[in-house]
């Protein structure tokens, strides 16, 4: 029994090891971004993974309108300050590519929330428009990852 709680233990060690990281940004960063106030005249868009144990291991590049913004991993959001219409969210990773397409307004917050898919041959992603209450619980409980509009510390490319 003894050998048993063992094997146990060591196996729960490696899997939560193996949980793929991601930068984040400064608390002072990360506690802006959930006043939820976009720059006058654009959108805030929050790309938020959850805390699904599912996945752990891989971490999808997000891209906006074709433009890679980062990384989402667990319990980690992504922000980006986006212009008012139409945006093409797009999650890449050796699994595959899926699509969202989305529609924002001026002076609004969005959420879209990347999680992987299980079944029983197959492994995927998901991405998904939430509505404000549900994203901004999600964003509330997550750390904000350091998007390439962060590092670049540049709103030339805004989308």
């Amino acid at each position: 029994m003894d050998k048993l709680r063992v094997v146990f233990l060591l196996c729960g060690i490696v899997l939560l090891s193996s949980c793929a990281s991601v930068q984040l940004t400064s608390t002072d960063m990360d506690t802006s971004a959930k006043g939820f106030e976009p720059a006058s005249g654009k959108a805030n868009l929050y790309i938020a993974r959850g805390k699904e144990i599912t996945g752990g291991a891989y971490s999808p590049q997000i891209l906006v309108d074709g433009i890679n913004i980062g990384t989402v991993g667990y319990n980690t959001y992504l922000l980006v300050s986006v212009a008012p219409g139409h945006h093409n969210i797009m999650a890449i990773s050796q699994w595959g590519t899926m699509h969202e397409q989305i529609e924002v307004n001026a002076d609004s917050n969005h959420f879209v929330k990347f999680s992987w898919q299980f079944g029983l041959l197959s492994f995927g992603m998901s991405l998904k428009q939430l509505d404000e209450d549900t994203g901004k619980a999600m964003v509330k409980e997550g750390k904000r990852a350091q998007s390439t509009q962060d590092r670049t510390n540049s709103s030339r490319w805004l989308i």
